[in-house]
């Protein structure tokens, strides 16, 4: 009895049951597998089917390939940051205008507000402040 074999619509290849759910396992689950399994044409019996035996074969031969790993981005030294925080007075501003003085990524920080001149001052920092209003 020959072994039934369908055509895979993204690659025109012809696969049997066994060759095409060992190629899909992985990237999908069983039963997306088998509802894609029905959704394939059957193939015909012929020439079709010895050309797209070949393919198949070659096809499951091959080992899919490791995903390239990103490359690292050169990273800034510490303290290479100049930040700017607009509305430096209200209640997320002032909090977080204190907080970037702290780090020690900021090289300089600007802080910009209309009644800023108060708070500013007090800041302790590791980095150059200045206050615009």
């Amino acid at each position: 009895m020959p072994v039934e074999r369908r055509i895979d619509s993204t690659d025109g290849s012809a696969y049997t049951w066994e060759e095409f759910s060992e190629f899909y396992t992985g990237q999908y689950k069983k039963k997306e597998i088998a509802a894609y399994w029905e959704e394939c044409t059957v193939l015909k019996k012929g020439k079709a089917a010895a050309k797209a035996k070949a393919k198949s074969k070659a096809k499951a031969k091959a080992a899919p390939k490791a995903k390239a790993k990103a490359k690292a981005k050169a990273r800034k030294p510490p303290g290479a940051f100049k930040v700017c925080v607009c509305g430096g007075s209200g209640g997320i501003g002032q909090p977080l205008s204190m907080l970037l003085a702290q780090d020690v990524n900021v090289k300089e920080l600007c802080v910009f507000d209309l009644s800023i001149a108060m708070v500013a001052p007090r800041i302790e920092s590791n980095c150059a402040m200045s206050s615009v209003f």
